[in-house]
């Protein structure tokens, strides 16, 4: 008999978004909140697995230090044979200097919602179906809106490479992007970070998607943040990144 496990692991992020635009999506992702914030992380980390053994999830995957368990739903549940990966809830206390790896503790549902880089992908949903929005994810997601759940300034320098996430979202999604982050993005001390803790091969992954989704919209986009904002541009283009030119369709 399966226990009520309502109250611990809730659907959270791209997968609540995707599915209230009734898009498919076969990457789900549960955060899983312990019962008691005192414990140290290992000690969430070994109630997470107890949890998910106890309750006959088959356990395919641990991977510690993303504190992340990949395991399918048990016999009985309406998830029945669904796949997922499950992430213990966790709030940020810092960052290791000179890099975009945070200092985690474990927090609540909220902590790790408003943790994440924009509202639409800030939302929860419970095992009954529920939604829970506590930034109005959802009334951005119908106004095809990016605004970020906390201060932008300080979300994009949490985590500069959020920045060009931004963009691509904006070719790939259709999401406009909100004032407010769009004044967060040309901050003064931003751009000397971006450099400084994010990896080319992130950006030049980020850059690969808008140019295969949308090359005309992506060129019409830098051109507009060139006319703002030159260093942006010389960051993502400078160094060893360079894009391929390709004739071929999609």
């Amino acid at each position: 008999m399966v226990k009520d496990i309502t109250k611990q692991i809730f659907e959270v992020g791209g997968c609540v978004r995707d599915e209230l635009l009734g898009v498919h999506t076969n990457d789900i992702d549960f955060t899983f909140v312990v019962d008691d914030l005192s414990l140290s992380v290992d000690q969430g980390w070994d109630q997470m697995k107890s949890f998910l053994v106890d309750n006959n999830f088959k356990i395919f995957l641990e991977t510690k230090d993303c504190f992340t368990i990949r395991a399918r739903f048990p016999k009985g549940h309406k998830n029945e044979g669904l796949v997922a990966d499950f992430v213990m809830a966790r709030k940020e206390v810092g960052y290791k200097e000179g890099t975009r790896q945070p200092i985690l503790v474990l927090g609540t549902l909220h902590d790790d919602l408003e943790r994440r880089d924009f509202t639409l992908n800030a939302m929860a949903k419970d095992l009954d179906g529920n939604i829970i929005d506590p930034f109005d994810g959802r009334g951005h997601l119908e106004k095809g809106l990016l605004v970020t759940p906390l201060d932008p300034i300080k979300t994009l320098m949490d985590d500069p490479l959020r920045m060009i996430r931004a963009l691509r979202f904006s070719v790939t999604k259709g999401f406009d992007i909100h004032d407010s982050v769009w004044e967060a993005m040309f901050t003064e001390g931003l751009l000397d970070k971006l450099k400084a803790v994010v990896s080319e091969e992130r950006i030049r992954e980020e850059i690969t998607k808008m140019f295969k989704h949308d090359t005309l919209h992506t060129l019409r986009l830098f051109a507009d943040i060139d006319a703002r904002e030159p260093q942006l541009l010389e960051i993502l283009f400078g160094g060893n990144l360079w894009l391929l030119p390709s004739s071929k369709k999609k």
